[in-house]
């Protein structure tokens, strides 16, 4: 469970990162 939250959070900041680089 606690591994499972942490990998959403994880994809979460990833999508953030590749939307960051995509408006760059």
């Amino acid at each position: 469970m606690h591994s499972d939250q942490h990998a959403d959070t994880r994809k979460k900041a990833d999508r953030n990162m590749v939307r960051k680089s995509d408006q760059a």
